[in-house]
Order: structure tokens, then sequence, then C-alpha cells
């Protein structure tokens, strides 16, 4: 059991620190709006130094800023219920005579040489040496993407793990580190919105074995992304 514990308590704060770097990403403050004369203007609040600062976003940019907005609500909340998780085991560490704050040094360490080991060649800097792979092949072969890009379906916000642009629609790729059965529900939502395997999306992963560059370039192949 405290295997268990100690080994959950490292894939959290990994976690954790993943929640703290996409939430440095998203716009700071709160998205607000209003009308006047008819028309709706949003903005950008935060306070500074006690005041309450506006930055205006432009009508052409709404869109994508409420997606971004949505996605910061649920990193907040979802960070919450992670720190929340972490003070119960740090507790329960401590009655086994564990220093969680040893063991979250070690964390750090590791994540940060694991950032820097799986940089791609594009600079992003992935989680694992699959990602890093696929990335490096669509960049290879000038194919346009984005890294853990947010996508609204309806009020859930999901962050596929790239997001390519490629002729007259757009294809996600997953790659879930060991198997999709936890995840089924996404891909509920994925299916019901018009994304699915064979069409607009690609799932790889569930093994053990990290995914190999002849494997992508057959994936992006029988996709017709490259010839």
């Amino acid at each position: 059991m405290l295997k268990k514990l100690v080994n959950k308590y490292r894939s959290v704060l990994f976690s954790a620190y993943r929640m703290e770097e996409r939430l440095q990403e998203l716009p700071q403050g709160t998205l607000t709006s209003s009308v006047q004369n008819n028309h709706p203007y949003y903005y950008w609040t935060r306070n500074e130094d006690g005041r309450a600062l506006r930055s205006y976003v432009k009508l052409a940019d709404v869109e994508e800023m409420k997606i971004r907005y949505q996605s910061k609500m649920q990193l907040l909340k979802a960070r919450e219920k992670t720190e929340q998780w972490l003070i119960r085991a740090r507790k329960t560490l401590l009655l086994y005579g564990i220093a969680p704050e040893a063991l979250e040094r070690e964390c750090k360490e590791q994540y940060e040489k694991q950032k820097v080991l799986f940089k791609t060649d594009r600079g992003e800097e992935t989680t694992c040496l699959s990602e890093q792979r696929i990335a490096n092949v669509l960049y290879r072969y000038g194919i346009e993407y984005e890294y853990r890009a947010p996508l609204l379906l309806e009020n859930r916000v999901y962050w596929p793990c790239y997001t390519i642009p490629f002729g007259d629609g757009v294809y996600y790729w997953e790659h879930p580190s060991r198997t999709i059965s936890p995840q089924q529900k996404k891909y509920e939502d994925y299916l019901r919105h018009g994304i699915w395997q064979g069409r607009n999306l690609i799932v790889t992963g569930g093994g053990t074995d990290s995914l190999q560059e002849e494997e992508i370039i057959r994936i992006l192949t029988a996709y017709r992304m490259i010839a």
C-alpha cells in the first residue's frame, strides 16, 4: 500500500507541475464583457497593486479567448482538487515516516530533467519520448501543429497532444501514456462532436514501448498527410 501511495504521489506531483506550466501560458485575469451602444466588448481584467486593469480583446480573437478562459477555469478547478489530495497524502506519508519534502525535491529534479530530455526540434517540452518523436516527424515534413492546444467541446475543455490543421480540416492526435480506457468519456465526447479514429482522430499508445518514427510516418501516410 505504501509503495502504491508513493507512486501515485509522484504521478500527481508531475500532473501538478504540468498544470502550473499550462496556467502560465494562459492569459492572466478574468474575461469579462460589457455592452455599449448595443455592441458587446470583451476584455481581461486583472488586479495590480489594488487597481483593476483592463486589456481589451479584439472581436476576431474573442472565440479563442473564450476557449482559453474556459481552459483556465478548468485547470484552476483541477489544481484545487490536486492540492487537496496532496495535502491528505502528505499527512499519510508523514505517518509512515516519509518526508514529503524530500519526495517533492526528487520529483521536481526528475521533471526538469525530463523536460530537457524530451525537448522537440521546434522547442516544445513534451512529456515522453513518443510525443517528442511525433513532433519531430511533423516538423521535419513541414506539417503545422499545435502542442497541447485547448479544445472546447460544449462546456468541457480537452488538451489533445497535437492539433494539426491540414487541408480543409483539423486532425487531433492523442497519445495516452498507458491505456485509453480511463479516458473513455473524452473519446465519447469526441465522437459526439464529429471527431473519431479513421476520420480526423489519431490515437496511439496504450503500451510501455515508445512509438517509433517508422510507425509515425506510416500513420501520417495512412491519413494522407504525407505521400
